[in-house]
């Protein structure tokens, strides 16, 4: 995975999650981790918008435990904001990473829709 060249030490967050009110239904410790993996995104996310992060990184990015993590993580991905897709190892037994898709767009669809 490699760092794309940064910018003016910012990175984009899409308004659309912040102003709809499922997200800021979230629990605090979700929303942060939204914003952990914008940042993670914008720096490491492929041509198509995937990038990967196993639990141990994403709690040391988050300075948070892998528990932490692992709670918020699933309730982005019940609320349908992130994309996942997990990685085993050859046995198909033991997880390595998680691969993330931000899906910020999503309710600014369902909203044109109506």
């Amino acid at each position: 995975m490699k760092n794309k060249p940064l910018k003016h030490g910012f990175f984009k967050v899409p308004h659309e999650t912040f102003d709809n009110k499922e997200f800021l239904k979230l629990e605090n410790n979700s929303q942060f981790l939204y914003v952990v993996l914008c940042k993670l995104s914008n720096r490491y996310e492929d041509e198509s918008g995937w990038f990967y992060r196993s639990i141990n990184e994403l709690a040391n990015d988050c300075q948070k435990s892998t528990r932490w993590v692992s709670e918020s993580k699933k309730e982005l991905f019940e609320h349908g904001f992130i994309y996942l897709r997990k990685d085993y190892d050859e046995t198909g037994k033991g997880r390595r990473k998680d691969f993330f898709k931000l899906n910020g767009f999503k309710f600014k669809e369902i909203v044109e829709k109506d």
